[in-house]
């Protein structure tokens, strides 16, 4: 609302990423980082439209919604931990689970091949569920081993492996 954005309008690309459906566009937007200023091209009235917005942290007064989320770490990103609301907020399939928010250049998760939205499902074969489960998994590898990802991306899993630094 602040930015300008209406009703039926029609989103077609968000800080330059053309938008397929709503659950995409619910992810780019949750990875995206909060303060920065992303340009929204939009489809009102038969029109296309560009229109400036900046991301602000969402103000629901419900920590649980949101997820608890992790620093960046070790590993070169940055993930929420996924529950029912935010699963629904963001219309992802998965319940359980981390979603990467984001990702540091030049670190580990971006060697990988690692991006924001991803939802990483085992690190090693071990099952990431919660935000306890990766910060364990992410604290058992040391300098000079390969971690391997089994990540959710849209409706694709995919294996993704990086050595650690």
């Amino acid at each position: 609302m602040k930015a300008g954005l209406k009703a039926g309008d029609v989103i077609l690309k968000f800080d330059g990423k053309k938008i397929e459906d709503a659950s995409e566009l619910s992810r780019i937007v949750a990875a995206t980082v909060v303060g920065k200023k992303v340009t929204v091209v939009l489809l009102r009235d038969g029109k296309e439209k560009k229109v400036p917005v900046v991301i602000e942290r969402l103000k629901d007064g419900s920590s649980e919604s949101q997820g608890e989320e992790t620093t960046p770490d070790k590993l070169g990103m940055t993930v929420k931990e996924i529950n029912k609301d935010l699963a629904n907020q963001f219309q992802l399939k998965e319940t359980n689970g981390v979603m990467v928010t984001a990702v540091t250049p030049g670190g580990l998760a971006q060697e990988a091949g690692i991006t924001e939205g991803d939802i990483i499902k085992e690190i090693d074969g071990s099952k990431i569920a919660t935000l306890n489960d990766y910060e364990k998994a992410a604290a058992a590898h040391k300098k000079g081993q390969i971690i391997r990802f089994l990540l959710k991306r849209g409706d694709n899993s995919l294996y993704v492996a990086a050595t650690l630094d």
